[in-house]
């Protein structure tokens, strides 16, 4: 394992989340906001491959962690695929949180296949706000997926699975202020660190997958809302 400070506020970790966290004092972070593989074996990646029963115990293990070092009250936001969700949501209750909402995000992928044949990104953004809760968590998020500028690439590696910044940041905004503490167990490809950084957000992040850690790095080489349009 391995730690640095990217900029101040954003230190990253290199190694297992689980091990990591156990290293952390607890009662620590204001939230956990992560978008941790799916069990989807998604494009054969090996950091997506496990069964249904494995993928929800390998939750549990990490939630527990993340139990101990949230503080009372904090909140844990997790991304995950439709098919998959229950076995997350499962392991994390069995971690010891309780389960209160649940938000879609939702997209266009401008494909010529499904729903997108027949509906635009200003139609769905139209219907998803005449759709949302005056109050309370909203059911629905529309944001467009992360454009080819948030997308950094190092020595011909990418991430597969980029969020939007911009939907990162809203989730952040939406659980806490400017100034806290959050921790992401899962960084990919930084995004959730690089909101963070954004909206005046300390961040912890962590990652196992030693190709991704230069496209963290990469993030914020040029500032921490510069486009990430210089690939090497």
């Amino acid at each position: 394992m391995s730690s640095c400070e990217i900029i101040e506020g954003i230190t990253l970790h290199h190694g297992d989340c689980r091990d990591i966290m156990r290293a952390l004092p607890a009662d620590h972070f204001d939230a956990i906001i992560t978008d941790p593989p799916y069990g989807t074996a998604f494009k054969g990646e090996k950091w997506d491959t496990a069964t249904p029963r494995g993928f929800q115990a390998w939750c549990e293990s990490w939630a527990t962690e993340a139990l101990r070092i949230l503080k009372p009250g904090g909140y844990l936001l997790a991304c995950c695929a439709p098919r998959t969700y229950h076995r997350l949501t499962a392991g994390i209750e069995d971690a010891g949180f309780a389960i209160r909402d649940a938000m879609a995000w939702i997209r266009a992928d401008g494909k010529p296949s499904g729903v997108d044949l027949m509906v635009s990104d200003a139609a769905l953004a139209a219907a998803v706000d005449q759709g949302a809760p005056d109050n309370g968590c909203p059911v629905f998020r529309y944001q467009p997926k992360a454009p080819t500028h948030e997308r950094p690439k190092v020595g011909g590696v990418q991430h597969a699975t980029v969020k939007p910044l911009e939907l990162m940041r809203y989730l952040i905004r939406l659980v806490v202020r400017p100034g806290a503490l959050i921790f992401e167990p899962v960084a990919g490809s930084g995004t959730t660190l690089q909101a963070a950084a954004m909206e005046g957000v300390s961040a912890v992040g962590c990652e196992l997958d030693k190709r991704y850690i230069p496209l963290i790095h990469e993030r914020f080489r040029c500032g921490i809302d510069a486009p990430l349009n210089i690939l090497i």
